[in-house]
């Protein structure tokens, strides 16, 4: 795994293809985006990770306790998706974080998934003692392939509709911040085009 995910930082997230006419609407709901923050008294740059809206494959994947969990049954929520493995520091660093997030997060519709590309369940487990977290076991790897990782830990931000919004490639400090800020950006996001419908 290590020769596949050479230490590079960044990923290359190009804009959404299609028609004209849905590149302007993300334009639009950018710019939607940004008046929300600024009434909510945030600065401009907070939602500045977040990214046009793409595809995300789905999954299913077992957990470290036996159940099976699919990415597309969180369809609804954010989802912070974290891959990781027990071999990387950064990684461990990131478990933390994204366990705090989730604890922050908890009365709003968003869930952290982090996925294990342990081979091994007890290093999976291990690494993931006391962190209240459901962890997923990627062993083959097959599913972190999908997503194209050039380093670890990678989090990809998945908005409410099933598509990626923002993708982080390893951890430094600082890094939970920007985190916040990307998942406040959509909160904002998704309720003011909500209110635009009028579905609110």
């Amino acid at each position: 795994m290590t020769a596949a995910l050479p230490a590079r930082r960044g990923l290359r997230l190009p804009l959404a293809r299609g028609s004209q006419g849905r590149q302007m609407r993300w334009i639009t709901e950018r710019l939607i985006a940004a008046c929300a923050g600024l009434a909510l008294g945030l600065p401009p740059a907070m939602a500045g990770d977040l990214q046009p809206p793409q595809a995300v494959p789905d999954f299913a994947l077992k957990t470290l306790a036996g159940d099976n969990l699919r990415l597309s049954e969180f369809r609804g929520q954010i989802v912070l998706l974290g891959f990781w493995a027990s071999w990387c520091g950064a990684c461990r660093e990131q478990l933390a974080a994204l366990a705090q997030l989730q604890q922050r997060y908890a009365a709003r519709p968003l869930q952290v998934l982090s996925v294990s590309l342990d081979r091994r369940r007890d290093k999976a487990q291990a690494a993931a003692a006391g962190l209240a977290l459901p962890v997923l076991l990627d062993a083959q790897q097959d599913v972190v392939r999908r997503y194209d990782p050039q380093r670890l830990p990678l989090l990809v931000l998945i908005d409410p509709s099933g598509r990626r919004r923002a993708a982080f490639e390893g951890y430094r400090d600082g890094d939970a911040a920007r985190y916040r800020a990307a998942i406040d950006g959509l909160f904002a996001e998704e309720a003011w085009l909500t209110a635009g419908t009028g579905d609110q």
